[in-house]
């Protein structure tokens, strides 16, 4: 794909979105790393083959560190693979998540997102998302990801798309550090383990490496709550001025996500994107 020059302030906004996307990967990209059962295996989820003898001690899990960090927390949440997530922060969202199969396939999610006193509703069904057309009743947009059709509904798409497999890829590599801070009552009275994890944006790599680079940034650092299973509660992080939160709760718990009535459903193109 062709990659046009941006200015500085696009190039900034884009950049707020991959910071929001960073953290937002933290709560919906379980199925991204260890796509097969032996990798699966290698990080403790998913084996199912050979039970612990009741003679055998059971092994303390190894200390979160920068090298295993996302790595532990994927696998919890593909083990989970469901919860509900609220963001807070200029933008705004509440909604509900299906991280799908572990090879990364069916992940759904729903949200409504609220910014500057205006609010979209995005559906994510099968790589499609959905939008409801402005003034047209029941009527949705549809808007293939992988292939938008027009300029215009790729901008769009740009805008609204959080691609957490791709941005959880991208940073993995970036994790220099990871410290301990330690217990960590939420605001609702969950309690859990508070980490402090930083990026290097300069080791990003893909899109996110991309939209980082140049802008003068030495660490991004993440605050993490975590539950006794490695499932994050809370995500947290200051980007260019901007504070953004991530919670999730509610994880494992049945969600019921939908594409729109096929019969309610238009393409960009119809709808003049």
């Amino acid at each position: 794909m062709q990659r046009h020059a941006r200015s500085r302030p696009a190039v900034q906004s884009v950049a707020r979105k991959r910071a929001l996307a960073l953290a937002a990967a933290a709560l919906t990209a379980g199925a991204l790393v260890g796509c097969g059962q032996d990798d699966a295996s290698a990080d403790g989820a998913g084996d199912a083959t050979a039970p612990a003898s009741q003679s055998t001690p059971q092994q303390q899990p190894e200390p979160l560190r920068a090298e295993n960090f996302l790595d532990r927390v994927q696998a919890a949440q593909r083990e989970a693979r469901t919860a509900r997530i609220e963001l807070q922060g200029a933008l705004s969202a509440t909604g509900l998540v299906d991280m799908g199969t572990p090879d990364g396939r069916d992940v759904r999610l729903t949200m409504t997102l609220s910014a500057s006193g205006m609010e979209q509703t995005v559906t994510l069904v099968d790589g499609v998302m959905y939008m409801p057309q402005p003034g047209a009743g029941d009527t949705w947009i549809a808007i293939d990801l992988k292939n938008p059709g027009s300029e215009r509904a790729a901008a769009l798409a740009d805008e609204l798309e959080i691609d957490p497999f791709a941005q959880i890829d991208d940073v993995k590599g970036a994790v220099t550090a990871v410290e301990l801070v330690g217990p960590e009552t939420l605001a609702d009275g969950t309690r859990g383990t508070r980490y402090k994890v930083t990026v290097d944006p300069s080791l990003a790599t893909g899109s996110t490496g991309e939209a980082l680079a140049g802008l003068g940034l030495d660490d991004l650092v993440y605050d993490y709550v975590l539950d006794e299973e490695d499932r994050p509660l809370a995500v947290s992080t200051e980007f260019l001025g901007q504070s953004i939160a991530i919670l999730a709760s509610g994880w494992g718990e049945p969600v019921d996500i939908q594409a729109p009535d096929p019969s309610q459903v238009i393409s960009a193109a119809e709808a003049g994107f």
